[in-house]
């Protein structure tokens, strides 16, 4: 018999370190580009995994000392390598039982029609801007769920003022996949806190802010996504060689990831 608490523990003995079960009623009036339920009618939720980022990646850049690492191990292999292999074992336990396993890992140069956004991590971000729709009343593929939305549906965090996915354990150095599926699992409570909110007390900027020597973002409006993109890139005053595999070299450092989890956390890289 499938359960939550057999999926979790399939979850967990091949590497997640966070894992919860999302109710799909969060979703409810979605965008059809990003509703689960168009992925899966007969969905019943969402099953999210996290999985961290070594610190270590952060601190050679914070030191100054690799650059490269982070882009190609921390994003790279977690998204494109990592998850690939987690999410079809985790597949294979939900739907040897009978239910349907949609999964969801990230990707990060893919953008739904209208979604002119950028992407530091990736050489280029692509609008899937000439798909059409197989059938009226339907969105045009591909349909990509909104990760910040169903992180918070399983409990693991907020959509942060900059852009990443704040976990209250980790900070935003986490990667996350999810599966949409049928099975009838029990679900926690959605992520209702506001870990922003606690940051910016007692500062008139807040640290991700302070931390960006660009000024990509803007403590009302957010991130600039294509200012971002420009410094990530070019920070150390050149650019390094593109590379086969379409991932940039992180040349700022995410200095906006470190401030918020040292300040989050306390602890300093």
């Amino acid at each position: 018999m499938l359960t939550r608490e057999t999926i979790e523990q399939a979850a967990r003995d091949y590497g997640a370190t966070v894992f919860g079960v999302g109710d799909l009623a969060l979703f409810a009036g979605e965008d059809p580009k990003h509703d689960p339920k168009m992925i899966c009618p007969r969905a019943q939720c969402i099953v999210g995994f996290g999985i961290p980022v070594p610190r270590g990646l952060y601190k050679t850049m914070k030191d100054g000392s690799q650059f490269y690492t982070y882009t190609t191990v921390g994003v790279k292999a977690i998204d494109e390598e990592y998850f690939e292999m987690f999410l079809f074992r985790m597949a294979s336990v939900i739907e040897d039982e009978g239910y349907d396993a949609c999964l969801q890992r990230p990707y990060p140069n893919m953008r739904v029609q209208g979604d002119t956004s950028a992407n530091p991590e990736t050489i280029g971000v692509y609008e899937l801007k000439y798909a059409s729709p197989v059938e009226p009343g339907k969105p045009p593929p591909d349909v990509m769920i909104d990760f910040d939305k169903a992180a918070r549906a399983c409990g693991f965090g907020q959509g942060g003022l900059y852009g990443r996915v704040i976990n209250r354990d980790y900070g935003p150095m986490m990667r996350y996949a999810f599966v949409i599926t049928d099975a009838p699992l029990t679900t926690n409570a959605p992520w209702t806190g506001d870990l922003c909110a606690a940051c910016r007390q007692g500062a008139d900027t807040p640290p991700c802010a302070a931390a960006c020597a660009a000024s990509c973002i803007d403590p009302e409006k957010g991130l600039d996504t294509w200012k971002c993109w420009e410094h990530y890139n070019k920070a150390r005053g050149y650019t390094l060689p593109r590379t086969q595999w379409g991932y940039q070299a992180c040349l700022c450092g995410r200095r906006c990831d470190i401030a918020c989890y040292e300040k989050l956390t306390g602890r300093s890289l």
